[in-house]
């Protein structure tokens, strides 16, 4: 047991010997061996998508003049991929490296931009990700300030109250997610609240 414990840290050490540092491996995205796999996970609208609508869409006729300034989320979704090769510190400083996209597309676009409710549920998405669950909530409200039906972020909301202990704010979320759409998955969150409410 011990000779294999020894083994597998041997290992994840010779991994991190070998592994470059964070800031050179996603400003040298492009160079990455698993670079096809990264291209595939960013959205269509991204001018190096792997996915076939990429430059068949005229985004900027779809979504408006906002578009102008998505390449800096473009870039952070792809280089995300990146910052999850790593472990500890290094990837949760990779990944607050990687919200710089979605605040400066947020920034510079019109409170009316039609993305702007997917745009705030990634940035959400992020700062859980991160650990930052106050600031991920202040992200899942925006969402529903501009689109109150977006399920996806009752359930990260919901998620970020249960985290922090407010399962009456997380109550409240859930039985309001459920009038919009019954899911399994705000179910399980029901539940999960129901039982964490009756245990104090």
């Amino acid at each position: 047991m011990r000779i294999l414990l020894i083994t597998i840290l041997i290992t994840f050490s010779n991994l991190a010997i070998a592994q470059e540092p964070w800031p050179k491996a996603t400003k040298n995205w492009r160079e990455s061996p698993n670079l096809s796999m990264y291209l595939h996970s960013v959205p269509a609208f991204c001018s190096f998508s792997a996915d076939p609508r990429s430059k068949k869409i005229d985004w900027k006729k779809k979504f408006g003049r906002g578009m102008t300034w998505g390449n800096h989320y473009c870039y952070a979704q792809i280089k995300m991929p990146i910052c999850r090769e790593y472990f500890g510190n290094h990837k949760i400083a990779c990944l607050k490296a990687q919200t710089e996209g979605f605040t400066y597309w947020i920034n510079h676009v019109e409170p009316n931009f039609k993305l702007l409710p997917f745009i705030y549920l990634g940035y959400g998405d992020l700062l859980t990700e991160i650990g930052d669950t106050n600031q991920a909530i202040i992200q899942y409200k925006n969402v529903l300030k501009k689109n109150k039906k977006y399920i996806k972020a009752y359930q990260g909301l919901i998620d970020s109250y249960i985290k922090i202990g407010a399962l009456k704010e997380a109550e409240v979320t859930v039985n309001t997610a459920l009038k919009i759409k019954k899911t399994k998955s705000l179910i399980k969150q029901q539940q999960k609240i129901d039982k964490l409410l009756s245990s104090h």
